[in-house]
């Protein structure tokens, strides 16, 4: 039933007099609003701004006046209210009317001003607003924020009340996740506007539409404008790539970022691969970009480029693209080398035997001529001893007391005379042969000063004697050193006592080959071993005999002839190696970590199982060949070390081993998932219409769809796919309304009241303006 209508007369703010009818019972401020809400012109003021002196300045003021004592006023009078509500009607009833009373007085000093200049008096108005409604907000939202603090499990719900729906902390683009957000921002956004017009004395409805409106206006940027801004700016693919690709990293989103800004050797996908990271759904969605055949093709081009530079190393290594061009740079190598060291190598052990040969002869020259000098002088000595003799018995025969014997006296001055010419004679041939001796010595002192000594096997073998003998906890090593000390003197032995250089070289060059025959039967492990110690003693030893006999260049053929010979070695090593990489990766690996000692020792002999240094830096700074026929070079060609090139190789298979390991089919799975393009919104629409109708909306959706939203998208992820840098530039991109969304979320809770409140006033109070200047 509605209550009783009663007719009062009342005196407007304008001055003028007017009839209304209002409840019975109403108060004096209640018939005036009633005057007013009827008669829009009522409203007045006794203070009349002069004509042409209203400036916005002044306006602006008057409505942030205004605005301050309706926000003010009307929190005293919804105060009031509450308590005549609850009971406290004296103490209520006189709060709200005092409010009513100084809204009513402020009402009517800012009405001439709203009509000079209503804009600025309106904005003025609801800055006022804002400033008066700012308190009261911010201390009814504390209590909020605290519980969501102490409640995570609310705090979007605490958090769409304290900033007035602007924000709700909800980060998940979930279906499901998306509806809430929409509902927490309108929830809040009515919730302030109600609140905001309940203060204000506005329609409750009508505040909570615009506040519910106004904390929409993000997401409608979200999914409506920044979309649109997206595709006008060329973005379209990015957006969708963009949430692929970090959903794809997941948790590993921040040390993927990290690592692609490092940057390093490869893709994005074998960055990560090569600190371990096991981002398998990543690698797995690289796989399908790669596949999709609706992109531009260059991850298939990067995989190509590095499969030949791959190739092209291992190529580069063995010699040639080929295992016959390998074969052939093998044979060549040791063509050349052969046609630099050989010549060297017989002019050293030549030099050698002519040097032992010189000096033994000088040896036995000296011998023989001393042991003639001496030989002479004794002769000389008993001639001449005799002819002492034979003349003293000469010197009797002259006695005067004698009988003369003239015949007897010649014949004894005869012999005298012989025995003196003889005497002398011998001396002379002492002489002579005493000088034979001292050229010979000469000769070997020479030889000596020269720093040449014969090749004496008795010195060689006599030294490898005492090295077994040092050997006598080792009774296997011993047994093999008192073999080679043996072998040496049966060569000797076999050539007149004198050790030919050349049956010395074939004796080192053998050396290993002794050794393994020696102990055939032992376990292949110990062969190596033992073998690498033998040969690693002897070998120096027999060096040391040829340079001292003379051998001034033997270092130099040594190191023509191995280094020329470890390149043909290296050569067909690295063809070897190349086969492994092609057909089993793992054992090019393992060879490459030195796993594969055998496989070294195939090609560079028994003791030899470094692949570190058979496949490290050798080159000689030396004249000689590079091609037969050729002009020589400054340098035998062995060129640096191989290693780096070709672990760079076996780092690259390792890698894509990682890669292809973590693909499993759940990894698969959930790439495909992230990969299947979105709901198409209008295609669905366009086949929900019965009898096809629909299809001129669908098939030009689809179309879109295949056409140009899928492969911008997948160009969009091969640039993520593709270097490092891409892929940073998809974890930062952000769309064109998330940017927007991002900076309310940034602000405080009170900047996002103060703005709904803005938004909220600035919404209703452009139809009140309107209808108040017409």
């Amino acid at each position: 039933m509605a209550p009783a209508q009663k007719t009062f007369l009342v005196e407007a703010p304008n001055g003028k007099k007017y009839r209304v009818k209002a409840p019975v019972g109403s108060t004096q401020a209640q018939v005036e609003a009633a005057v007013i809400k009827a008669y829009p012109e009522a409203r007045g003021s006794s203070r009349k701004p002069r004509e042409g002196a209203v400036g916005k300045v002044e306006t602006f003021g008057m409505g942030l006046t205004r605005g301050i004592d309706e926000a003010i006023f009307g929190t005293g009078r919804l105060i009031g209210q509450g308590l005549e509500y609850v009971g406290a009607t004296d103490l209520g009833g006189r709060l709200r009317r005092a409010s009513e009373r100084e809204l009513d007085k402020s009402l009517s000093t800012y009405q001439p001003f709203v009509r000079t200049n209503p804009k600025t008096a309106e904005t003025g108005r609801i800055g006022g607003q804002i400033i008066g409604l700012v308190a009261p907000a911010t201390a009814a939202a504390k209590p909020l924020q605290l519980a969501g603090t102490a409640v995570p499990k609310i705090a979007p719900v605490t958090t769409a009340l304290t900033t007035s729906g602007f924000a709700t902390g909800i980060k998940t683009t979930k279906p499901l996740a998306r509806a809430v957000d929409a509902a927490l921002r309108i929830a809040g956004g009515a919730t302030a506007g109600v609140a905001t017009s309940a203060v204000l004395d506005q329609q409750l409805d009508e505040g909570g539409a615009v506040g519910a409106a106004v904390a929409m206006i993000p997401l409608v940027g979200r999914y409506g404008a920044g979309p649109v801004w997206d595709m006008l700016k060329g973005r379209v693919g990015e957006t969708r790539a963009a949430r692929i690709f970090r959903q794809a990293l997941g948790a590993n989103v921040e040390a993927a970022r990290e690592a692609f800004r490092k940057g390093g050797k490869g893709t994005p996908a074998q960055i990560l691969a090569r600190i371990g990271i096991d981002a398998d759904t990543f690698y797995a969605t690289g796989d399908l970009v790669a596949k999709s055949g609706s992109g531009t093709g260059v991850l298939d081009d990067i995989a190509r480029g590095q499969e030949a530079a791959r190739q092209a190393t291992l190529n580069a290594a063995a010699g040639g693209g080929s295992r016959e061009a390998s074969r052939q740079a093998a044979s060549t190598q040791r063509a050349v080398t052969s046609e630099q060291a050989v010549p060297i190598m017989r002019e050293t052990l030549e030099g050698v035997n002519v040097n032992t040969r010189n000096a033994l002869a000088a040896q036995q020259e000296a011998a023989a001529a001393r042991q003639l000098a001496s030989a002479e002088t004794g002769a000389a000595k008993r001639f001449l001893g005799a002819a002492d003799e034979q003349a003293m018995r000469l010197g009797q025969m002259d006695d005067l007391g004698d009988q003369l014997n003239i015949d007897a006296i010649n014949r004894q001055r005869g012999i005298v005379g012989g025995l003196e010419q003889r005497g002398g004679q011998a001396a002379e041939r002492s002489l002579e042969a005493g000088a034979v001796a001292r050229s010979a010595e000469q000769r070997l002192a020479d030889l000596s000063a020269a720093g040449v000594q014969p090749l004496d096997p008795n010195v060689l073998s006599g030294r490898l004697r005492q090295m077994a003998t040092a050997e006598r906890a080792n009774p296997e090593k011993a047994g093999i050193l008192t073999g080679f000390a043996d072998q040496i003197d049966d060569l000797a032995r076999q050539n007149d006592g004198i050790l030919d250089a050349f049956d010395l070289y074939e004796l080192r060059k053998d050396a290993g080959g002794i050794v393994e025959r020696l102990l055939s039967g032992r376990a292949p492990d110990a062969i190596r071993k033992r073998t690498a110690e033998v040969v690693g003693a002897f070998r120096p030893l027999v060096d040391d005999a040829i340079k001292t006999a003379g051998g001034a260049r033997w270092k130099e053929y040594f190191d023509t002839f191995s280094t020329g010979m470890d390149e043909a070695r290296r050569i067909e090593l690295s063809d070897f190696a190349r086969k492994l990489a092609t057909d089993q990766p793992e054992q090019y690996q393992r060879l490459m970590s030195g796993d594969r000692p055998d496989i070294v020792e195939r090609f560079f002999g028994k003791g030899n199982d470094k692949i570190a240094n058979a496949l490290g830096p050798k080159a000689l700074e030396m004249p000689g060949p590079v091609r037969l026929g050729q002009p020589r070079p400054t340098a035998i060609p062995a060129g640096p070390s191989r290693m780096p090139a070709l672990q760079d190789v076996a780092s690259d298979l390792e890698t894509a081993t990682f890669i292809k390991n973590r693909m499993t089919p759940g990894a698969q799975a959930r790439a495909a998932d992230l990969m299947a393009p979105p709901v198409n919104v209008m295609a669905e629409f366009g086949r929900s219409v019965p009898f096809g109708l629909g299809s001129f909306v669908e098939r030009p959706a689809v179309l879109a769809e295949q056409k140009f939203f899928g492969p911008r998208s997948v160009q969009a992820l091969e640039r993520g796919f593709a270097t490092p840098q891409g892929a940073n530039a998809l974890l930062d991109f952000v769309p064109a309304g998330q940017r927007g969304i991002n900076v309310l979320e940034s602000m405080s809770p009170e900047a996002l009241r103060i703005l709904q409140m803005m938004s909220v006033q600035a919404g209703r109070e452009r139809e009140n303006t309107n209808s108040m200047r017409r």
